[in-house]
């Protein structure tokens, strides 16, 4: 697993792809040694996809929706129940999931940012001269964090609309209404804020030396004292609401009352009372959704 982190006050920031968990990831990529192709297995381990279509890779399934590349590096889009065929004969250099109706692509490179349908028709294309958007991500509640050419953040609706003006040095897609942001100084200093979906200030942080993580889940935030190396959780006011024992050396977002934490002996799961409820003894431990995990142990995979 890959933990994203900033340090409140005094560490960069590294734009990165962020999930929505707001809807769940119905299928997820397989590939069997017998032909070499890819098929698609549901979350609770029924096959939707037998490989026989798909020589590369394909997506997540969305929404119903996912991509497959070809050779080029190019994406088409397909829908889960037509998986024979594309949905359009469009190809995109970068295409996002269907977190909602409408996701973020693009034709090519040079080409501009679109909104598109489940169709693959284009909605809108996200053109501000005045701001020069040159990145989109993903939608997360209804929500698509941008940023300019002079990296500075905004997010638009699902119309392509500027909700948040790109005001921001720092920012994160929205996660349980909240999106954390900040805003650096002249002296370099920078303050981080959590706003809702209109830009209204709920949370300003005031704990020095800490890493945060990049959204809420499960109305708590994820920390780390630089002090002390001691893992724990904020709550939805930005007081502490959770410290984890010194043998717990990284922890994770919680999902449906869980979090996946690791010690030197492994990984493995804590309620939100902090109390380990699987032991951590696997490689690697990945909630799924609907009572669900994915463990990793010695090379092999279990759901």
């Amino acid at each position: 697993m890959l933990k994203r982190l900033f340090i409140i006050l005094f560490l960069g920031f590294l734009l990165v792809s962020c999930k929505d968990t707001g809807k769940k990831i119905e299928g997820y990529a397989f590939k069997t040694s017998v032909n070499g192709k890819w098929g698609i297995v549901s979350a609770d381990g029924t096959t939707v996809l037998v490989p026989t279509i798909y020589d590369m890779e394909p997506s997540c399934v969305v929404n119903g929706m996912f991509t497959v590349p070809d050779k080029n590096g190019y994406f088409q889009l397909y829908n889960i129940n037509r998986p024979q065929q594309p949905v359009t004969y469009r190809k995109f250099i970068r295409i996002g999931y269907f977190f909602e109706d409408v996701t973020i692509a693009q034709e090519d490179y040079h080409s501009p940012i679109l909104i598109i349908d489940k169709s693959g028709n284009t909605v809108s294309a996200i053109n501000y001269p005045q701001y020069d958007v040159v990145i989109a991500h993903n939608f997360s509640e209804g929500r698509a964090l941008v940023v300019t050419r002079d990296n500075k953040y905004g997010f638009i609706d699902t119309k392509g609309t500027f909700i948040i003006p790109p005001i921001y040095d720092y920012a994160y897609d929205f996660h349980e209404g909240k999106s954390i942001v900040g805003i650096t100084d002249k002296e370099s200093n920078t303050c981080y804020e959590a706003i809702d979906k209109k830009g209204k200030v709920l949370i300003q942080f005031q704990q020095n030396n800490i890493l945060i993580d990049q959204y809420f889940g499960d109305g708590l935030l994820m920390y780390k004292s630089l002090d002390t190396g001691s893992n724990g959780y904020l709550n939805s006011k930005g007081d502490n609401a959770l410290s984890l024992p010194s043998n717990i050396t990284d922890c994770y977002q919680f999902e449906d009352g869980y979090a996946v934490v690791q010690t030197d002996k492994g990984s493995g799961l804590i309620n939100k009372k902090g109390e380990i409820i699987l032991s951590p003894s696997y490689d690697d431990v990945f909630i799924a959704g609907n009572d669900r995990l994915f463990l990793q142990k010695g090379g092999k995979w279990a759901l």
